[in-house]
């Protein structure tokens, strides 16, 4: 082990080496012997010894007790006095330089030994206390967290910064203040227990949690835990260390807010909300209990289970959607039903997503029970089926009348028509040549016949034309296309995938009538110069198309309930299953697509 070194601040020579000799005999090492104060200093600099051995009564201006005072301030060595003296006024000032010991003289070897012993073992207890209370101040200096030292009264001795900074005191505002006057009388009761329990126990079991109020009269939020702090080995004040929860409080009230206003707008809730995790359900509002038949008991025990809910036909889908959702992707509303505990279905509407509900993943449900919406969907679907029909009878019995009447006109006025044709044909052979101004007449009368012939002609044709029956939907086509270009003008150009397109008297009729319609409605309304038609036939299917050139017509007419003519056409189509498109660009012109499919029709011609 290295010897400790010693210098030696003696002016009597003889008494110095006695010292010295002592030193060595007792294990130690002499770093050398100086005679005055000033020359102490600057040895002790240079050598760096271990412990001084400093007489008080030196030569020079300085004595003992004055180089000690600078060696201990400025080097933090030990010094052990030497004296004769033991006068108080000395002793006073010795002390006052805080000494690691005295030796007075004359001693023996073993009492030299014990002082220097005794101070260097006081040396680095102090030492060790220095640095220890360096970085407790460092610590209680720089941390984040929010240190305070109070008495037993609670009256605030010191804060750290960060402390001082959240509460927006100076250390001197700071010092003045009670611990109790931060606090809201309510919490009083709480800090008294716990600072008894720190007085009894030295620390406290669990942290508090306490609503400190600032000096700009905001509050904030924290969580303490105290312990004593002793002074000379007896308690002398509590220490707390605080960190601030204030967040964490702002979230938990909004978390229960947020949880208030969720359960009351659930238990107001017309629809049915449910949270289910891991198909278990957790929570299930007061119209659940209504619409399905359960207590809330039912629903939350370990047993029972959402799936049980479900009608057989759904859960398969239910589950697919569920495992959906555990994989965090969306899932749209969808239509399902649920059967009551007794038994009873329910169409329902069913919205889900993936929720955090109590720290966990959960599936929160709203359910919208449709089942009179169903029922009444239904009715008008059933509803509108017998118009459909009554309309398709209609039209039935409007195609049959038109084919009477015009059998009827066509036949029967004809036949008139022609006969007195046939007369005035006659006629005018019988009259004498010297009636001149009577053939004038019969040929006008004759005239007259033929003109109204064409017209019988023309409106037996427009109420059901021979073509449709006698020869087909094409034929009638092509001669409609005709005369529609050569009443209005407007350029008609059919084309025609097949010329073997046969339907039975229903399909043909209507497809007619949709044409004719078609063309009525482009020479009231299109403004157009231009139509094309296509007839095809693709994949069992029938197609319609005719395009003008005119103004284009805009969404608005196409829905509008007073386009009568369009909503016919649109019950012509659905009255054959088929499929009706009709679309309009602004000064490019409208576009009507209809499509039938030819799969159970009647008797073809």
């Amino acid at each position: 082990m290295k010897k400790k070194k010693i210098l030696i601040v003696e002016d009597e020579r003889i008494v110095a080496e006695d010292i010295k000799m002592k030193l060595e005999m007792t294990g130690y090492s002499v770093a050398d012997i100086v005679s005055s104060g000033k020359e102490a200093i600057k040895k002790t600099e240079k050598l760096e010894p271990d412990l001084v051995l400093m007489d008080i009564v030196l030569e020079g201006k300085m004595d003992g007790i004055e180089a000690a005072g600078v060696i201990l301030s400025r080097f933090n060595i030990p010094v052990v006095y030497l004296t004769a003296y033991s006068d108080k006024k000395t002793l006073a000032r010795a002390k006052a330089t805080e000494p690691f010991g005295f030796i007075i003289k004359p001693f023996e070897a073993p009492e030299i030994y014990t002082a220097i012993e005794m101070a260097l073992y006081r040396h680095t207890l102090r030492n060790m206390l220095k640095e220890s209370e360096e970085r407790y101040r460092a610590l209680f200096e720089r941390s984040l967290s929010y240190v305070y030292v109070h008495n037993f009264k609670g009256q605030f001795i010191d804060a750290n910064p960060a402390a001082l900074k959240a509460l927006g005191y100076t250390r001197k505002e700071m010092t003045p203040l009670n611990f109790a006057s931060l606090l809201d009388k309510g919490q009083l009761p709480r800090a008294f227990k716990s600072l008894q329990e720190i007085i009894r126990t030295g620390h406290q079991k669990k942290p508090d949690e306490y609503k400190l109020k600032r000096k700009d009269g905001r509050f904030i939020w924290v969580e303490t835990e105290g312990s004593l702090i002793y002074k000379d080995g007896k308690p002398f004040a509590v220490q707390g260390i605080a960190r601030d929860i204030t967040a964490k409080k702002m979230g938990e009230k909004a978390l229960r807010e947020s949880e208030e206003k969720f359960r009351t707008l659930a238990e107001k809730s017309p629809n049915m909300i449910f949270i289910h995790r891991e198909g278990r359900i957790v929570y299930a509002n007061k119209r659940c209990e209504e619409m399905m038949g359960y207590a809330r008991k039912e629903f939350y025990s370990p047993d029972f289970e959402f799936f049980r809910l479900i009608a057989p036909e759904y859960l398969e889908k239910i589950k697919s959607f569920y495992s959906k959702h555990k994989k965090g992707k969306d899932v749209r509303p969808y239509e399902y039903a649920l059967i009551t505990k007794d038994g009873e279905r329910i169409e329902a509407i069913l919205t889900s997503r993936l929720i955090n509900y109590e720290g966990e993943k959960a599936i929160l449900g709203i359910i919208t029970d449709i089942t009179e919406l169903k029922r009444a969907e239904e009715v008008i679907r059933e509803s509108r089926e017998q118009l459909r029909k009554l309309a398709t009878h209609i039209q039935s019995v409007r195609e049959e009348e038109r084919t009477a009447v015009a059998r009827e006109i066509h036949d029967e006025l004809g036949q008139a028509l022609t006969a007195i044709k046939m007369d005035l044909s006659w006629l005018d052979k019988k009259i004498p040549k010297e009636y001149r101004p009577l053939f004038k007449k019969t040929k006008e009368m004759s005239e007259l016949v033929d003109s109204t012939i064409q017209t019988v002609q023309r409106i037996s044709a427009e109420l059901r034309p021979g073509l449709l029956d006698d020869i087909g939907l094409l034929a009638a086509v092509e001669w409609q296309a005709e005369d529609f270009q050569k009443r209005t003008g407007i350029s008609c150009d059919l084309s025609v995938s097949s010329q073997d397109i046969t339907l039975d008297q229903d399909r043909s009729t209507a497809l007619f009538r949709i044409f004719q319609e078609t063309l009525t409605n482009i020479s009231r309304h299109a403004y157009a110069s231009r139509v094309r038609v296509n007839l095809t036939m693709k994949d069992n299917t029938l197609e319609l198309k005719v395009k003008d050139n005119g103004r284009g017509i805009i969404e608005e007419k196409i829905s509008n309930p007073k386009s009568l003519g369009l909503m016919g056409i649109q019950e012509r189509v659905h009255s054959l299953d088929g499929k009706i498109n009709i679309r309009g660009i602004p000064n490019k012109g409208t576009t009507v697509t209809v499509s039938i499919p030819l799969h159970g029709q009647g008797d073809s011609r």
